[in-house]
């Protein structure tokens, strides 16, 4: 990764952290833990605990298809609210919840009707044990009937029902408090969910500076201003809900003693369950689970089979169960803990951050096969962490390194990689693909300097091309001599060694640079070997009336400058040394023995001796002593 990629790398980050937690976000935020919730169900299903401490009494089909419900309406269930209400205070039941709001009454017309239940409300109010709800929407308010309020004491014993709806228009959060002009805390009241926790933990509810709960010196992990993010558990049946019919048909049964079973010290919340109402979109919209499984005890009748034909999950749940899920979260003093935004932006930014890393900097095969194993790690860890009560941004990470990784690949493409593709593009035609893939791991064009190092210099050259050009027309000349040097370049390169130039009819290979080589002498013996071998058995390799092609090689190892030689403006990675001085008077020596090939004493023994035979000892020009040569004995 060049210099100038470091700032790339950083406006990615911040690009990628910024776009995804933005407010115009937010909706990715809410579907980030809807998948974890899902995930957490896959990877880490609950253990069975102990009961939850909320038990629901459910207005459900059922209860609209039994008497003494059947055909009557709403507002004249009234005598058996107040049995079962009894029913259930008797059974020595915490604190009961009313998620059920009868704004209005038929007093005025059947006078005493509603006495039953107003004895009870009036009954477990003295008692501290009752909560109504009523709704704000809006300028309108929906608030019990008077004299429903009344007998449960007014404003002491009814608080708002409202949830939370996130921009995508689900539920993922209770409200705790709400603003009020009639007292509470520092002018807040509690909301319906808090105040039936807060009565059954016997403790009075203090609000914190972050706009969270505290019950005494306790804080409700997951509690801010923004409510409390709540902690859904997968399936239908986690909370008991008792239909509302059978718990009346049991009162009138006198069987008090299957109210003290299942309902002694528990929050009970009265609410409807229905299939068309008081239904709402939650973030366990993916783990609701068949309703078919949501059933507790039976008292009297037994379960009506055929209200659950669906025997699919459905993505809606009712209300109560929203409220049933914030009471136990309050209780247990546990919600889903989130980082704060300051958090959160640095753990994505250092996330993207290595995405990007990644593919700035590796092959985008290894990089994106190494993005999908941290992927995958990092949802597992995720999935682990809201089992523990955490949080963390799940798929919002998972946005900002899709965000990241296409910033990077097109500043790559487009910056980066142009360079490399200019590099590639203008030196592959004359440079070898080793020594141009040492110039691209460099990141920077080919610049003067060499090195010594030990290299052997392979040096060809065809034996009469001279005759044969003048023999042959010009375009199967360069045919003939395209193809010939073709295969010499192919020999070369496939043992490791790369072409230095080529010389008319003659050709200059190195073995042993740009990148090390040990046996860098074998490699050029063997290289010769596949030149010869191609030359006598290649029928294209022919000059006129037939007659095969004639090579002679002349191979020297020792000590050479390598690197890049030339101007400024002009320059050739070569060798040049002694060593390639020797190689070529080998070559043209092979004339005066009649060999193929010739090889210098210190290749032969480089290479293996015993492949070789002694021809002569030779005086070189520029050197004292002589120069004993050596040839293949398969070239004799």
């Amino acid at each position: 990764m060049r210099g100038r990629d470091a700032p790339a790398l950083v406006a990615i980050a911040l690009i990628a952290a910024f776009s995804t937690l933005a407010p115009p976000a937010d909706w990715l935020r809410g579907l980030s833990l809807d998948g974890l919730f899902l995930l957490r169900a896959e990877l880490f299903p609950a253990s069975p605990s102990a009961a939850p401490p909320v038990v629901v009494v459910a207005l459900d089909e059922e209860t609209y298809r039994r008497p003494p419900f059947r055909g009557t309406p709403k507002p004249l269930w009234t005598p058996e609210l107040g049995r079962v209400l009894d029913a259930v205070v008797d059974g020595r039941a915490s604190v009961v919840g009313f998620d059920l709001i009868l704004p209005t009454s038929v007093e005025s017309r059947l006078r005493g009707h509603d006495r039953p239940f107003m004895l009870a409300l009036r009954r477990a109010s003295l008692m501290n044990r009752v909560v109504l709800a009523r709704a704000q929407y809006g300028e309108r308010r929906l608030d019990p009937s008077p004299g429903l309020a009344i007998a449960a004491g007014r404003g002491r014993n009814v608080r708002l029902a409202n949830l939370l709806v996130d921009v995508d228009g689900v539920v993922r959060r209770a409200p705790l408090w709400f603003a009020s002009t009639e007292g509470g805390d520092g002018g807040h009241v509690t909301s319906l969910s808090l105040e039936l926790a807060s009565r059954h933990l016997d403790a009075r509810p203090v609000r914190t500076a972050d706009g969270g709960v505290s019950f005494g010196n306790s804080p409700v992990r997951g509690s801010r201003a923004d409510g409390l993010l709540l902690d859904f558990r997968a399936g239908s049946s986690f909370f008991p809900v008792h239909s509302l019919a059978d718990l009346h048909a049991c009162a009138e049964a006198g069987r008090a003693g299957f109210f003290r079973e299942h309902f002694a010290g528990k929050v009970v919340l009265f609410g409807a369950v229905l299939d068309v109402e008081d239904r709402l979109l939650t973030s366990k919209r993916l783990i609701t689970g068949p309703e078919r499984d949501r059933r507790a005890p039976r008292c009297v009748n037994p379960v009506m089979e055929d209200l659950f034909a669906d025997e699919g999950q459905r993505e809606l749940i009712p209300g109560v169960l929203i409220h049933a899920t914030a009471v136990e979260n309050l209780v247990r003093g546990a919600g889903l803990a989130r980082p704060g935004p300051l958090a959160s932006f640095f753990v994505v930014l250092a996330l993207a951050a290595l995405a990007g890393w990644m593919f700035l900097r590796w092959p985008l095969g290894r990089a994106a096969l190494v993005l999908a194993i941290l992927s995958a790690i990092w949802s597992v860890a995720a999935a682990w962490a809201l089992r523990q009560g955490l949080a963390l941004p799940g798929l919002t990470s998972g946005m900002a390194l899709i965000v990241a990784v296409l910033l990077a690949t097109a500043w790559r493409h487009f910056v980066t990689d142009r360079d490399r593709r200019t590099i590639r593009n203008t030196f592959s035609l004359y440079l070898s693909p080793a020594v141009l893939e040492r110039i691209l791991e460099r990141d920077s064009g080919p610049t003067l300097g060499g090195e010594l190092r030990e290299v052997t210099v392979l040096i060809s050259d065809l034996a009469g091309f001279t005759s044969l050009s003048e023999k042959t027309p010009p375009e199967q000349v360069v045919d003939l001599l395209n193809l010939y040097l073709g295969e010499l370049a192919d020999a070369v390169e496939r043992h490791g060694g790369f072409v230095d130039k080529f010389m008319g009819d003659g050709m200059m290979a190195v073995f042993g640079a740009p990148l090390d080589d040990p046996a860098h002498a074998a490699h050029a013996i063997a290289a010769s070997e596949d030149i010869l071998r191609a030359i006598a058995t290649d029928d294209r390799l022919v000059g006129p009336g037939g007659k095969r092609l004639h090579t002679r090689i002349g191979i020297a190892t020792g000590t050479a400058v390598v690197g890049n030689i030339g101007s400024a403006r002009r320059i050739n990675y070569t060798v040049v040394g002694d060593t390639v001085n020797l190689a070529a008077r080998l070559e043209t020596e092979n004339k005066a023995h009649d060999t193929r090939i010739l090889v210098s004493e210190t290749t032969a023994r480089a290479a293996g001796l015993e492949r070789f035979r002694r021809v002569d000892s030779i005086q070189v020009r520029g050197r004292e002593k002589r120069v004993t040569v050596y040839t293949l004995d398969a070239t004799d």
